[in-house]
């Protein structure tokens, strides 16, 4: 048996005896295990970019959640309003203070419905500058409240 060179550069291996034809057997090439290590390469930085996607979408959660608690549970009353007022935010303090829960303040016009009538025209101006990007710093309000009759749990 002698062993040659093929044009592609691979081993061939063949008989030389006069009956028997040539079998050629050609190793691997090259090309095909490139081509197999870049697609693990590509499947290895998908992989990795999914993962790291995903350790994102979970630090953005676990950020939320924090942010969620911080909001809940600040001892000072937080509310927040939509762009027609009505109230998409209510924080414990703010429902402890006016005696409305969250669910009862939510979708509600905030002003017309939560603010002291003699201070709802000049709240709704600092609302109506604060939705055009305006700050007004220090701004005092007064919320309409419930009054609940402790021994009763009445509301009047």
């Amino acid at each position: 048996m002698r062993q040659s060179k093929c044009s592609g550069g691979s081993d061939v291996n063949q008989h030389s005896g006069p009956s028997k034809p040539s079998t050629p057997s050609v190793t691997p090439s090259t090309t095909t295990a490139a081509t197999t290590e870049d697609e693990r390469n590509n499947n290895n930085k998908r992989h990795r970019s999914n993962a790291s996607s995903d350790s994102a979408v979970n630090s953005s959660r676990i950020m939320a959640h924090e942010l969620r608690k911080l909001v809940d549970t600040a001892n000072a009353p937080i509310f927040g309003i939509d762009i027609n007022g009505n109230v998409n935010e209510w924080n414990f303090k703010t429902a402890e203070i006016t005696g409305y829960s969250r669910e009862e303040a939510f979708h509600k016009p905030l002003v017309s419905t939560f603010i002291s009538p003699k201070l709802q025209q000049s709240v709704q101006e600092v609302l109506d500058m604060a939705l055009k990007g305006l700050e007004t710093s220090n701004y005092e309000l007064e919320f309409e409240t419930k009054a609940v009759c402790k021994s009763k749990n009445e509301i009047f």
